[in-house]
């Protein structure tokens, strides 16, 4: 039996405990701390800017929306600036090993039945990430795995191993890659929002077929397997996205909220899925209300998604803009967003109906006049939410 002691790291583990790790799929994982090592806590937050549904066809298996590995990385290189520098496949723990040592630290992706630091020892074959750092005999596996599975919780850690013992508890056939940074990359947030609202909408007839696949399918183990993994990992893509969604600036507070609340909504049928497949498991059908769930949180994506496809950051701006016009202040003067609006130069009762009236009919609405409350027009972010509210009757 190899031996693997749990450890801390004085590069890492600060890392580690910084990560929104319940919202990471096991190829994410890795990618996530290379992402706030390089660019500080909360920089993985932007792998989850994109959500789709796209689903994989694998001959002679059930369909699934698992992303494949290499596009996961190449999302990583868009979103986050992670850029594949050297790849080697095929390698065994010694090659790992000296790889690591050259050029470490190395994002890893090998197969799950191996590692010994994971419940899926044993018990599952499938592909998972870690880094790796090596060296002096010393070896340093960094996973930030977080998830309760049947045979027991898996959670982000720090693991040394021997040399010979890190070669006895790795397989053959494992991809290893030097990945360096090469600088965020400059989102417009209000794109990728409406081409999330666009993809997401287009996928509605691969939504369909899907779910037809799947009932077709419903009395096969395999099958259901497959669509309980695939509700899990769209509650993860979906509670990854809700958390960047947070980080953006401008938009409606119960867009975001909503946002959220689908997610948990995903996650909630991923627990009652898995209740379906133990069911299928010992020979009875699946609860027709898994799969008709399903297809109303499908549904309930696409217009969620909807709700961030109208630019609500522009709104903000106008805003902004209109609280310098109607207060006549300069373009470099700062124009906090959180702060009440009562406490900014020449701010009074006549202005801020200036201000409501330039923002209205920039937007060509009418605000109701029972939503101009001292809590809807307390500052810039209160109107920016209460405009983007009125622009969507």
């Amino acid at each position: 039996m190899a031996a693997i002691i749990e450890t801390r790291d004085r590069t890492w583990s600060p890392v580690l405990e910084e990560l929104t790790a319940p919202a990471l799929d096991c190829i994410q994982t890795g990618l996530a701390i290379l992402a706030d090592r390089h660019y500080g806590t909360g920089a993985h937050l932007v792998l989850g800017a994109k959500i789709g549904f796209s689903v994989w066809e694998r001959p002679g298996r059930p369909p699934t929306v698992e992303v494949p590995v290499q596009q996961r990385i190449a999302e990583a290189d868009e979103l986050a600036g992670l850029r594949v520098l050297d790849r080697r496949d095929g390698l065994d723990g010694p090659a790992l090993r000296r790889f690591a040592e050259s050029d470490g630290p190395l994002y890893v992706v090998a197969d799950t039945f191996t590692m010994p630091w994971t419940p899926y020892r044993r018990q599952r074959h499938m592909d998972h990430s870690f880094l790796l750092n090596s060296g002096g005999g010393r070896n340093l596996v960094i996973d930030a795995y977080h998830n309760e599975t049947q045979w027991g919780p898996s959670r982000p850690g720090i693991w040394q191993l021997s040399d010979v013992d890190f070669d006895a508890v790795i397989g053959a056939g494992v991809s290893a890659m030097v990945i360096g940074a090469d600088g965020k990359p400059e989102l417009d947030p209000a794109k990728v929002l409406a081409d999330n609202a666009g993809t997401l909408a287009a996928a509605a007839p691969s939504m369909h077929a899907y779910l037809d696949t799947i009932r077709a399918g419903a009395d096969s183990v395999e099958m259901v397997e497959a669509m309980v993994l695939d509700v899990w990992l769209l509650g993860r893509s979906r509670l990854l996205h809700s958390a960047w969604l947070q980080t953006l600036p401008g938009l409606a507070p119960s867009d975001v909220d909503a946002a959220q609340q689908q997610a948990w909504e995903w996650l909630r049928l991923a627990a009652q899925s898995y209740v379906g497949l133990r069911r299928v498991q010992r020979g009875a059908e699946l609860p027709p209300s898994v799969l008709d769930r399903m297809a109303e949180l499908l549904t309930a994506d696409i217009e969620v998604a909807a709700r961030f496809a109208t630019e609500p950051t522009d709104i903000r701006d106008l805003v902004i803009g209109a609280v310098r016009t109607a207060l006549r202040l300069g373009e470099t003067v700062p124009v906090p967003t959180d702060r009440p609006l009562r406490a900014l130069p020449n701010f009074n009762s006549f202005r801020l109906v200036d201000i409501i009236e330039q923002v209205e009919s920039r937007l060509d609405v009418t605000l109701d006049a029972e939503d101009l409350t001292v809590e809807t027009l307390r500052d810039i972010d209160t109107m920016a939410d209460l405009f983007a509210r009125a622009v969507k009757r």
